[in-house]
């Protein structure tokens, strides 16, 4: 992950936290603050961040993914104890940030291997991250969408994101199920960042 989406992903994620400080009338109006800060980490984790130099072994300008996931626990911790004192239980919570963060490690662990496959890795996260979830977005608004579209921004761990952010009380991670979606197209991200650099 670089430092500028590191950078970003901290303040986005911190703003609940901060905005709670000046009372109720800041409310950003979402059920579960823990679910919106998890939207910039997912959101910047995976972002393709160009390439590597022939030789060398991933992002040197960036942060390794372990270390991304680290500097998420803060701010997560903070907006969950919003939640928290908002009512939530903690098993939600536990079950949400786990998840957040081990959709964050792998996705930055995708965009770090991604750097020696720019074209493929960059493609396959652009099209099932954030075009999926302005598909899932999109099909909700018209509500005539084609299945096939609402199936496909579903599987966006954005859209996976959103989701915790306006319904958290729901089954902790939206299912065994609900968790497949965002987990296979973690694993596409992988797929796509593994084999011999592009030329």
């Amino acid at each position: 992950m670089g430092r500028g989406a590191l950078a970003a992903a901290w303040a986005i994620s911190l703003l609940p936290g901060i905005l709670a400080a000046f009372g109720p009338s800041w409310d950003l109006g979402v059920a579960s603050q823990l679910g919106w800060a998890l939207v910039p980490w997912i959101a910047l984790a995976g972002l393709p961040a160009g390439t590597a130099d022939p030789g060398s072994d991933g992002d040197a300008r960036g942060v390794s993914p372990a270390v991304a996931a680290a500097l998420a626990l803060p701010p997560l911790a903070l907006t969950a104890a919003l939640d928290r004192h908002a009512g939530l239980g903690v098993g939600v919570l536990a079950a949400t940030g786990v998840a957040g963060l081990a959709l964050v490690f792998l996705l930055a662990l995708a965009a770090r291997r991604g750097r020696k496959r720019p074209l493929a890795h960059g493609s396959v996260w652009l099209g099932l991250v954030p075009l999926a979830a302005l598909a899932a977005w999109t099909a909700g608004l018209s509500g005539s969408a084609p299945a096939w579209l609402a199936t496909l921004g579903g599987a966006s761990p954005l859209t996976w994101a959103l989701e915790r952010a306006g319904d958290p009380a729901g089954d902790p991670v939206g299912g065994a199920a609900r968790m497949l979606g965002p987990l296979a197209v973690v694993v596409l991200c992988l797929a796509a960042s593994a084999g011999a650099p592009e030329r």
